[in-house]
């Protein structure tokens, strides 16, 4: 089947919102695609494994410099400029630290965000590749300790430096099957939510650098306008007309605001607004870059989903959920059954982000054979399977689906009472569900999770009372053990009479 990349039709929808200032729009879009982010932004200070691809898009400069100890510093002197413009007077270098004691120059010299050259390296060459982005005072850093490369490198990054500007060449080479940067870049240049903000050009600019889709923003097709007109004298000054869209991302929009999201960046922007704008947030994605076409992008990531290489397979997949491609919704719901677990957690990720209803059955089917739970602690504790685990839960969170309810009774009694599991268990169960989260509280092997207790309660005829909700520290063995005892005698108590009577939805409006 081929995904549909026409323009969709426009239906209104019911609502008014209201805003306090002129800051809030940005507020509320910004912290909108914000928050539950599904994939990795690179910030200063996170160091997990970045792949050339990511460093090259991340990057707004790319050089080769030779470097030249002087005094206290390490100085880079440019010699070619891979990406970017180099700006007038740009000078760049890194830090000797000195002993005050003997005066001894240290090992290693420091560029920032733990970015650092060993001294004793340089005697073989002297030049290396550096990736370095703008920062806010408009100064050129580095950014991950990864942003330092041999100038060896230079013929690779200059390769995928090429694909970032073409990549329809090397899709339809065979040799670049597997290929974990041109699949990264797949993902970004086929990225399917879009901002159209002319009055607010910070989020355009924004959402146009950072390649993130929440996951509470739905896999579909749909375009959203929000129309606003602001007037200084009135309160509130900023004001959103009733909601234009097809589908469920008006909705989602709205939450936001239900939630208090806007109050968090009131002060963040410095923006002029006119007195009536509009922002257009899009799902549909681009059906073309360049000479490569969605359908041929999306043809080619289903292929590397065949690899034997898992990390192949799981980066195909994360880009296929960055396009939001339909047709990866059924390839996941086979694939979650395949043995490997990083391949099953993967697939579940898939799932999880799309909450098409047609996967709850694929879904429900995986979390059912999951075996009893090991503790971390335990030395046959499994990482791989605590990422699936991971991925499970989201899934069935996400979907927020009454079918589930009966496996998430088994797995508690699994040991899987700390998971999200239990949580979504308490927020769609009905009196049943207590139990068998209950029964990690008898259970002294098993971890003390009261807050899924006290979300059932939440949603009873019953009213919860102060203690449930006190905290321990993880070695308070003695506090935990009074605090199961409490909550043993009071489930004896109460259990004959106890009824859920509402929604967790019901409960959160009430909350907030």
């Amino acid at each position: 089947m081929t995904p549909q990349r026409s323009s969709p039709s426009i239906n209104a929808a019911d609502g008014k919102s209201y805003f306090s200032n002129c800051h809030s729009l940005l507020a509320i879009l910004a912290i909108v695609f914000l928050w539950l982010l599904p994939f990795r932004m690179i910030h200063a200070t996170d160091y997990c494994h970045l792949g050339l691809g990511e460093m090259v898009e991340a990057a707004d400069l790319i050089i080769i410099a030779e470097l030249k100890p002087s005094q206290d510093k390490l100085n880079a002197r440019v010699e070619t400029i891979l990406k970017g413009k180099l700006p007038e007077g740009f000078e760049f270098s890194g830090s000797l630290a000195i002993d005050p004691a003997d005066g001894k120059v240290s090992e290693f010299s420091y560029f920032g965000s733990d970015t650092r050259v060993k001294l004793t390296d340089l005697i073989p060459s002297n030049r290396r590749i550096f990736f370095l982005r703008k920062d806010r005072d408009d100064h050129f850093r580095t950014f991950h300790p990864a942003c330092i490369l041999n100038e060896a490198e230079k013929q690779r990054v200059s390769e995928v430096i090429a694909m970032t500007m073409d990549l329809a060449p090397f899709v339809r080479e065979m040799k670049y099957a597997g290929d974990l940067d041109l699949i990264f870049l797949l993902g970004e240049r086929f990225f399917a939510l879009r901002v159209i903000a002319p009055a607010i050009p910070e989020l355009e600019h924004y959402m146009a650098k950072h390649r993130e889709i929440p996951d509470e923003v739905p896999w579909q097709r749909t375009r959203l306008t929000m129309q606003f007109t602001y007037e200084e004298s009135r309160q509130p000054m900023l004001q959103m007309e009733p909601l234009v869209a097809q589908g469920v991302l008006a909705d989602f929009i709205r939450k936001m605001a239900a939630f208090g999201v806007v109050e968090r960046l009131q002060k963040t922007s410095k923006t002029k607004l006119p007195p009536t704008f509009s922002v257009i947030v899009d799902t549909y994605g681009p059906g073309k870059v360049g000479e490569l076409s969605f359908q041929d992008a999306a043809t080619f990531l289903h292929k590397q989903l065949e690899s034997k290489d898992v990390g192949v397979v799981t980066a195909a997949f994360g880009a296929l959920a960055k396009m939001m491609d339909p047709e990866a919704i059924q390839i996941a719901n086979s694939m979650i059954t395949y043995p490997d677990k990083k391949v099953k957690a993967q697939a579940a990720m898939i799932l999880g982000y799309a909450r098409d209803s047609s996967s709850i059955d694929s879904i429900r089917s995986a979390v059912e054979f999951l075996p009893p739970y090991v503790s971390r602690e335990l030395p046959t504790h499994d990482r791989d399977m605590d990422n699936l685990i991971y991925a499970l839960g989201q899934a069935t969170r996400k979907h927020n689906d009454p079918k589930v309810v009966p496996v998430l009774k088994q797995l508690m009694y699994k040991g899987y009472a700390g998971h999200s599991f239990a949580r979504t268990l308490a927020r769609l169960g009905d009196e049943s569900a207590f139990e068998p989260i209950f029964y990690h509280i008898r259970n002294p092997y098993v971890e003390h999770y009261p807050e899924n207790l006290v979300t059932l309660i939440k949603r009873s005829n019953l009213p919860t009372e102060p203690w449930m909700s006190e905290g321990f520290s993880s070695n308070d063995t003695a506090g935990k053990k009074r605090h199961a005892e409490q909550w043993i005698a009071w489930w004896d108590t109460h259990k004959a009479a106890f009824r859920v009577v509402r929604t967790w939805e019901e409960v959160s409006r009430l909350e907030n």
